[in-house]
């Protein structure tokens, strides 16, 4: 299993598709010294100059997004979708388990990257409790090749996600969750109600500090016969990479 801190060490190096960072915040301008030092029109010191005859490589906006609020006790939606490992899945599928945790993720985004072994260290910590996962990535891959089925794949299988692995290619399933960003997790009860949506814990970008792990708060509740706490805090992430046109 790759570790945290390799996890970590992965996202905070450039992406290939933006200049985004774990260690500043997202899509902040640059420091005023920064500014200063490479000023209006200039390149900035950590970007290396191409060389002739070298094709420029396309640099796109990684936009940020927080989940949107929803109210509690709102029906999942039914949804019938291919996983990576061939099989078709479905919502009532599902029906055995007293909770369902669906989220929306993918390969690329290093807001994911940061969470996912703690997402399946939360798989296996409530293994034989009734609570069933499932991963879903709506993301169009035209512009983001990582998010490719046959890649979506790879990574399953190698994490050992241990969770079906379903692929949105219409999108649909998407747009009717409401989702907007990845990871964007959503809990609900043994009515398909929804419970939760909200973050894993409060220190997506450094495990050692998590004071709260609000998801796993929230399914213990449920497994209780409770209602998780009212305050939810939204996750943040990528923007769910919608199709053009």
């Amino acid at each position: 299993m790759r570790s945290v801190n390799g996890a970590r060490a992965a996202a905070t190096r450039f992406s290939r598709w933006s200049e985004v960072r774990l260690d500043r915040a997202p899509f902040a301008r640059p420091s005023v010294s920064e500014r200063g030092a490479w000023g209006e029109g200039s390149r900035h010191p950590s970007l290396k100059p191409l060389s002739l005859g070298r094709r420029m490589p396309i640099v796109r906006a990684m936009v940020l997004l927080e989940s949107e609020a929803l109210p509690a006790g709102i029906a999942c939606p039914d949804f019938a979708l291919n996983g990576v490992d061939g099989k078709r899945y479905t919502r009532d599928g599902f029906a055995s388990a007293d909770v369902l945790v669906v989220m929306f993720i993918c390969n690329h985004c290093p807001y994911v990257q940061a969470v996912e072994d703690r997402i399946i260290a939360l798989r296996k910590e409530f293994a034989g409790r009734s609570v069933q996962l499932v991963g879903v990535c709506a993301n169009d891959p035209t512009d983001y090749p990582d998010d490719a089925p046959a890649k979506l794949e790879e990574r399953w299988r190698t994490l050992d996600y241990g969770f079906p692995y379903l692929i949105d290619d219409t999108q649909q399933v998407a747009r009717a969750f409401g989702a907007v960003c990845t990871p964007d997790i959503y809990v609900y009860d043994k009515a398909r109600r929804l419970a939760y949506h909200g973050r894993i814990d409060d220190s997506w970008k450094e495990p050692s500090k998590v004071t709260r792990r609000d998801l796993a708060a929230a399914i213990d509740a449920i497994l209780a016969g409770k209602r998780p706490a009212a305050e939810q805090h939204p996750t943040i992430g990528c923007s769910i990479k919608w199709k053009k046109g």
